[in-house]
């Protein structure tokens, strides 16, 4: 029997995740503060203007959490997810709660594993890539540390999906093990936006108030979890390299956030979230 694939994995937890995920310690938090990092990050590189025309794809739109924020504040959102299972809570969440009442118009769904060979599935691929000419906005939150070839699914999304003067826009999990750089500002790329933000010193065992494990994903025996393909984050350094291999120019990065998380596990890890932008030329 082969071995499954990281894909696989991914499917079959997202597939089967239980139902009160999104009731989990720090989950909305994160999502919210991710959608709305979107937002903001895509309107100080735009206008107030272009934001309310944009189309964007929410690359893992997953249940929809953290794609909320984007989908009320542009003209329309597409939400492309491999996982099925996820893409059906979506779907009930919209029909089902109040709240979200007036996004049900302005959110797209299409159940689609993006590649550089199978974009999007028609009709989305003529109407979005044909007619469209690509997305204003292409973003996703949380979900290349899921995949193996993070590299390559940068350069399909910033190359093959965006208009021309669209903007690629990540948020993820950054990887500071072996960084001593407590409370100073990190800044990079050209004209970025200072936030005031800070790193926080991780090293085994510490976090920012020396209760914290480091950023791993283990299972209760210690063992990696097979659905996450990189265990500790990225390097925002090389992950800057990788925008600018897709081609994408103004690439630039900033701390988005730093919180605590819980494990399943009961194990509290702290998390330093990344935000990288490059706009396709």
């Amino acid at each position: 029997m082969a071995a499954k694939s990281m894909q696989e994995f991914n499917n079959e937890y997202f597939n089967n995740i239980p139902n009160d995920f999104e009731e989990a310690p720090g989950i909305l938090e994160m999502s919210f503060k991710a959608g709305n990092t979107i937002v903001d990050e895509f309107r100080k590189s735009t206008s107030d203007e272009r934001l309310k025309k944009a189309i964007a794809l929410d690359f893992g739109v997953g249940m929809g959490l953290s794609g909320q924020p984007v989908a009320a504040a542009v003209h329309h959102m597409v939400g492309v997810d491999a996982a099925e299972g996820m893409l059906k809570r979506l779907h009930e969440k919209l029909a089902t709660e109040p709240e979200l009442a007036p996004l049900r118009s302005k959110i797209t769904t299409v159940h689609h594993l993006v590649t550089a060979e199978s974009l999007l599935p028609e009709p989305e691929a003529t109407k979005y890539l044909t007619e469209g000419k690509g997305f204003d906005l292409v973003f996703s939150n949380y979900v290349l540390h899921h995949i193996d070839d993070a590299k390559g699914t940068i350069q399909t999304l910033g190359g093959k999906l965006l208009k021309p003067d669209g903007w690629l826009i990540i948020l993820d999990l950054e990887n500071k093990l072996g960084e001593s750089s407590h409370h100073h500002h990190h800044e990079h790329g050209h004209h970025g936006h200072s936030h005031g933000h800070h790193h926080h010193e991780v090293k085994p065992g510490h976090g920012p108030a020396g209760e914290h494990n480091p950023l791993e994903f283990t299972d209760a025996q210690g063992e990696k979890l097979k659905y996450v393909a990189h265990h500790h984050g990225f390097k925002r350094e090389e992950a800057e390299q990788w925008f600018e291999d897709a081609g994408l120019v103004d690439v630039q990065s900033s701390d988005a956030f730093g919180m605590e998380y819980v494990l399943p596990t009961g194990k509290k890890i702290w998390i330093d979230v990344m935000m990288i932008k490059g706009r396709h030329p």
